[in-house]
């Protein structure tokens, strides 16, 4: 399992999560967490990314998958309710040789 945590990161600025270690069963890992940003508006960006991590001490962190997220669709309550996004894999119409790559090989 993974020890996970989440990274935030808009216009520099970056915050994250404490470590969590996966659920053995589930291999899930939850922060129940809340995370700040600043924003000034106008900003010079319109993307908000969300990083998941693999805490490793030896080797240093290793990414798990990216999500970006436009600041206007924020603000505009796209987000409002719970959804499911993948972070890693290939996106589920993709169906082809470099999808099957992106599927079986970390």
């Amino acid at each position: 399992t993974i020890d996970a945590f989440c990274e935030a990161e808009f216009a520099g600025a970056k915050v994250r999560t404490k470590k969590r270690k996966a659920d053995q069963n589930s291999y899930s890992a939850f922060w129940y967490e809340d995370l700040y940003l600043p924003v000034s508006l106008p900003n010079v960006t319109s993307n908000l990314i969300l990083r998941v991590w693999d805490h490793d001490i030896p080797d240093g962190d290793d990414l798990v998958g990216t999500l970006k997220f436009l600041y206007e669709d924020i603000v505009e309550g796209l987000y409002e309710n719970y959804f499911w996004m993948n972070i890693y894999g290939a996106p589920k119409q993709l169906d082809n040789e470099e999808a099957t790559k992106m599927n079986t090989m970390p």
